[in-house]
């Protein structure tokens, strides 16, 4: 859900990112019935959507990793204690943007992070 709604937000102002999702609870299955409910309401579709399992790999090739929970973050950070630079919770990644400003358009999204 977070991955399309994310996705879906960023090609309204027009930015250019990559965005994937995975979980620590992945089951390689479609999005539920209700989370197919829940965006379609907000305009967005999860038609085709699978669910994955976070890996060390994903997240090493992340530039920002955000996490809705403190374990998302933690379970990061342990596949890849590199990523604790860049691997937040949404709430907190908010106001650390705030606080940091506009990333510059010569500047990485893991020198800003």
């Amino acid at each position: 859900m977070a991955e399309v709604l994310l996705r879906a937000r960023l090609a309204e102002r027009g930015v250019d990112a990559r965005v994937s999702s995975a979980g620590t609870l992945a089951w390689g299955g479609p999005a539920t019935g209700n989370a197919s409910l829940a965006v379609a309401e907000l305009g967005v579709d999860l038609e085709g959507h699978l669910s994955r399992q976070l890996t060390a790999e994903l997240v090493d090739a992340a530039d920002l990793v955000i996490g809705m929970t403190r374990d998302h973050v933690w379970r990061t950070t342990t596949l890849s204690p590199d990523a604790s630079g860049r691997a937040f919770l949404l709430g907190e990644l908010a106001r650390l943007g705030l606080r940091a400003g506009p990333r510059r358009p010569d500047e990485s999204e893991r020198v800003w992070a």
